[in-house]
Parts: structure tokens; sequence; C-alpha cells
């Protein structure tokens, strides 16, 4: 008789809960088909809801700003041809993987990414870096003997880029072109 009872009120009680989740699902479809019209009509005339604008900035600035990009692209890229080439004149760390010889692969790989970069610099920098062009060159020639020497190398293939270096002054002239670059 009680477990009869208890039956017979969640029977009774299973009508009243669909009829509140028939309300709330009204209430739901009614509040989203409303509320984006009750948004746009409170909006005052005349206001956009995306506000797009375009700063026109003079011709002549632009081409400062430009100006000033590829130098100091320029400079940016010396600095670090700079420290990829102190790093093989200093001689980096013993290969592990073979006796008497020098392990270069990181430089090598550095190289090579700083290579694709001068490629790019200097289409997009033009008369911009031209001052830089001779040294430019020679750093991308070092760079080039660098990035093409295997893993492990032997210490002498490493002096005679040294030397070059040395001979050309590269680096005192790396240095003074980025101090003349970022001006």
């Amino acid at each position: 008789s009680r477990v009869q009872a208890r039956l017979d009120e969640v029977t009774s009680a299973r009508p009243f809960r669909w009829a509140a989740v028939g309300v709330g699902l009204a209430a739901a479809a009614l509040t989203v088909a409303i509320v984006p019209e009750l948004v746009r009509r409170a909006r005052p005339a005349g206001t956009a809801t995306a506000v797009a604008t375009e700063v026109m900035v003079p011709a002549d600035v632009m081409a400062r700003m430009e100006r000033r990009l590829a130098r100091d692209q320029a400079a940016r890229y010396l600095d670090e041809a700079s420290d990829v080439l102190v790093t093989v004149a200093a001689r980096p760390a013993d290969c592990e993987r073979q006796t008497g010889r020098i392990d270069v692969e990181e430089e090598a790989k550095r190289s090579r990414e700083l290579l694709e970069r001068r490629a790019l610099m200097v289409d997009l920098g033009g008369d911009e870096v031209a001052s830089a062009q001779p040294l430019l060159d020679d750093v991308e020639g070092l760079l080039r003997e660098v990035a093409a020497l295997p893993a492990c190398v032997r210490a002498n293939s490493l002096e005679a880029i040294h030397q070059q270096m040395e001979r050309r002054n590269v680096l005192m002239k790396i240095d003074l072109m980025t101090r003349a670059l970022r001006g």
C-alpha cells in the first residue's frame, strides 16, 4: 500500500514535469527569436555594429618607416651573422662522433637560415641597405662556407674561415655597420 501510494505519486508528478519542460523550451525559443530584434531596435540609428577605420598615413611617413624597417632588419641580420662567425672563430666544442674534430652542426644550420633571410632582406631593402651591400656580400660568402661544412670538421677548416674574417676585418666592419644602420 505504501509502495502503491509512492508509485501513484510519481505517476501524477510526471505530467507536471513535462509541462514545465515544455514551457521552458517555449520561453527559450521566444527569447532567441525576440532578443536580437529588441537589441536592434534599442541601438540608435546610424551606429554600425563593426567600426572599420582606415588610417591614412602620409606617403613620406610610410617611406621613412619602410627605410627604418629595412635598416633594422639589415642590422639584426649582421648581428646574428656576427654571432655565428664569432662562435666558429672561437672553435666550438669537440665533436663527440669523431675524435680530433670540431662540432659545427648548429653553426652550419644557423648559417643556412641566415642565408635564406638575406635573400628576402635584400629584395625588400633595396636602396636603404645599399651602403651595407659590400659587407653583406662578404658576410654571405663566409656564411656560405660555414653552411657547407659537415657536422664534424677538422680544426684547419675553421682556421681558413677565421683567417678570411681577420684579413677582411669582417667583425669590425659588422660592428661599425650595425651602428650606422641603427643610427
